[in-house]
């Protein structure tokens, strides 16, 4: 039986589609089907009496043809009748919307509802629907239908305005709010498919901000009994969810005024903010007058059993102050100076993080906002040392904002250390690094990384330096080891390599690197024999290791698998894109080797590309662009394109082939 969702589809990238009216095929008339629908009372904001415009439309089996399309108006805590003539025998999927009047929502089509503009501070927001799939009126008549959101609601609140002096007046004045919302959506679409994913599985995560719309004049109330706080409420928006339940990064900026008239602006980023559709999601703290612990939770006042999470934020100026954060299971910590450790950071599951809800019960997260700072390690060439910070296992790091972490210790060849390598970053759980963060490790000797991958690791457009090897994706005591590079730049006299150790495992290790853009850059002189990115083998083997490059520059050297021990079994290599400065190589048995891909060159204009045929070039990627071939003859050229930007114009008047 097919079935559907509501999917949430992101705004990146996509055309949207018109909102011409469609055609209604009309159905054959066999009977009156009744159906009850309902927008229960005491749902959070909504209270009984609110009215809302109801839509509902009838398709044909396969959820492609409209045949029947309604408008009626609906109230909160009021059932409503309506009635459609359907085929008894027959299958239908009946889509239900009800919304404000005047909500900025195009209902056009129900399988397609496009959010074309933002609702801040306002019940305009909010909407309901519902769906009634493979709906059969010969077996279900007068069926009744409960509406619910299709958005989950962000609530912010603040305890310093409400705050007074010894005098009875308000510290603060709360003068505008500004919401920036990453990872929401554009549209909701339902979606036809066989194994119903989660819903938005695969989307493009876009930034929605909510401006405007008057300020609150309400409280908010979290807790009960003697745990309750007021907090003046600061927003509150209705918000599209990448699938049913996300985690987005929250940016509150609040415009105020003190008792002097002195105005200013404060900036909050608060990251593993979790929404759900349907629920209520609600932040709170000292917003305004200090960085400082912010409360979340999911309220059951919408839907469901209550999921809590508590999300903490602190910003730290000193060592000290960064090592109590991470003690204390902080997911939050932002660095508002630059800080030198003398001590490796560890991350991991701490007691203080037992009784919150994350997203594995099995993984702690964290988020390091370097915030233009820097991190570095206090003393050079420490024997004692070997990583700057080590994540553990069950631990999820995610490193964002400019800012540099460098690390300088013993050469691991010549003195006795901890561990067989000097690390900046070690991970054995899940890192993420973001655009604007450089990870430096200076020290000497071949086993000294910027970053030793033997987890999961993406690097989503920071930059890697080492001296001799910037990157290790190495299995030891894991398997599915994972490497993904999205932007960003690896680079040293070999940026990176792939190693897995003697014969210790009973079973190929699986390893995973897939490159789908960035750059790996030697520091050497620009040669074939220089290692750009390559795998290596002590004995184990690479059966079960898979190198996937979708795009990418590799540039003063070449891209290899084979090396080492063993070359019987070699990794998979696949190739669907990059610039590669020369050819692509697999090691064989006494050192001889066979190309699996050619080198090609990139040009981005006509003069380029006449000069790299009369360079001798042949196989050559052409960047967005118009192309003249004139003077190009006489060459057997494989022409690729960097997207689908290039042109190539074909005159042969005056070639001689």
């Amino acid at each position: 039986m097919k079935k559907y969702f509501l999917s949430i589809v992101a705004l990146a990238g996509m055309l949207f589609a018109t909102s011409c009216q469609e055609s209604l095929v009309e159905p054959q008339v066999d009977g009156t089907t009744t159906f009850t629908i309902e927008i229960p009372g005491q749902m959070g904001t909504k209270a009984d009496g609110d009215s809302y415009k109801l839509f509902v439309e009838v398709y044909s089996e396969d959820g492609n043809t409209k045949i029947h399309r309604l408008e009626d108006a609906i109230t909160v805590g009021t059932p409503k009748t309506v009635s459609l003539n359907l085929v008894a025998t027959q299958v239908y999927d009946i889509i239900f919307w009800a919304q404000k009047e005047g909500a900025s929502y195009d209902v056009e089509n129900l399988n397609k509802v496009e959010i074309t503009n933002l609702h801040h501070n306002s019940e305009n927001g909010a909407a309901f629907y519902a769906i009634k799939n493979d709906y059969k009126p010969v077996e279900v008549n007068n069926p009744s239908v409960t509406l619910k959101r299709p958005f989950a609601q962000l609530n912010i609140g603040t305890i310093d305005e409400v705050s007074y002096d010894n005098n009875g007046n308000k510290k603060l004045e709360i003068l505008s709010t500004n919401i920036k919302v990453e990872s929401a959506a554009k549209y909701f679409e339902r979606i036809n498919t066989q194994e119903s994913p989660e819903l938005g599985e695969g989307r493009t995560e876009v930034v929605f901000e909510y401006t405007g719309g008057g300020i609150l004049n309400s409280t908010m109330t979290i807790g009960e009994g003697a745990n309750a706080k007021t907090y003046k409420q600061v927003s509150m928006d209705y918000i599209s969810v990448l699938g049913n339940k996300g985690v987005v990064t929250v940016t509150a900026t609040i415009e105020v005024r003190d008792p002097n008239g002195v105005e200013s602006t404060i900036e909050r980023v608060i990251t593993n903010v979790p929404l759900q559709m349907n629920y209520r999601t609600n932040i709170v703290g000292n917003l305004i007058t200090s960085a400082s612990d912010f409360t979340i939770e999911i309220s059951e006042d919408w839907d469901g059993t209550d999921i809590d999470k508590e999300v903490v934020f602190r910003e730290v100026a000193t060592a000290a102050e960064l090592q109590d954060a991470i003690n204390d299971g902080v997911d939050n910590i932002t660095l508002s100076e630059d800080i030198t450790v003398n001590s490796t950071l560890v991350f991991k599951a701490v007691p203080s993080q037992s009784n919150i809800s994350r997203a594995s019960a099995d993984v702690a997260e964290f988020v390091l906002d370097l915030n233009g700072n820097n991190l570095s390690y206090a003393v050079q060439d420490n024997v004692g040392a070997s990583a700057i910070i080590n994540i553990h296992p069950n631990a999820k790091l995610s490193i964002v904002g400019n800012g540099t972490i460098s690390f300088v210790s013993a050469n691991p060849d010549t003195q006795a250390i901890p561990s067989y390598a000097t690390n900046t970053i070690t991970n054995e759980g899940y890192l993420v690094i973001g655009e604007g963060v450089v990870v430096i490790n200076e020290s000497e000797g071949g086993a000294s990384y910027a970053v030793d991958d033997k987890g999961k690791f993406i690097l989503n457009g920071g930059t890697l330096i080492g001296k001799r090897c910037a990157l290790r994706i190495a299995k030891y005591n894991q398997d599915n080891v994972y490497f993904e590079m999205n932007g960003g730049m690896v680079k040293a006299q070999k940026p990176a390599w792939i190693q897995l150790p003697g014969s210790d495992a009973n079973s190929a290790p699986t390893i995973d690197v897939v490159i789908n853009n960035g750059t790996f850059q030697s520091t050497n002189s620009t040669s074939a024999e220089n290692d750009l990115l390559y795998t290596y083998s002590f004995g184990n083997s690479h059966a079960n290791t898979k190198l996937t490059i979708n795009g990418g520059k590799f540039i003063g050297g070449t891209v290899s698998i084979g090396s080492g021990n063993n070359k019987v079994d070699a990794p998979e290599l696949q190739i669907n894109g990059g610039i590669f400065d020369y050819d692509v190589v697999q090691w064989l048995i006494n050192d001889t080797y066979k190309v699996l891909y050619q080198a090609n060159f990139l040009v981005s204009s006509s003069d380029e590309l006449r000069a790299a045929v009369l360079a001798g070039k042949t196989n050559i990627v052409l960047a967005n662009g118009d192309y003249d071939v004139a003077n190009c003859g006489g060459k057997t050229l494989t022409l690729t394109g960097l997207s689908k930007g290039a042109t190539i114009k074909i005159n042969n008047e005056g070639e001689d082939g």
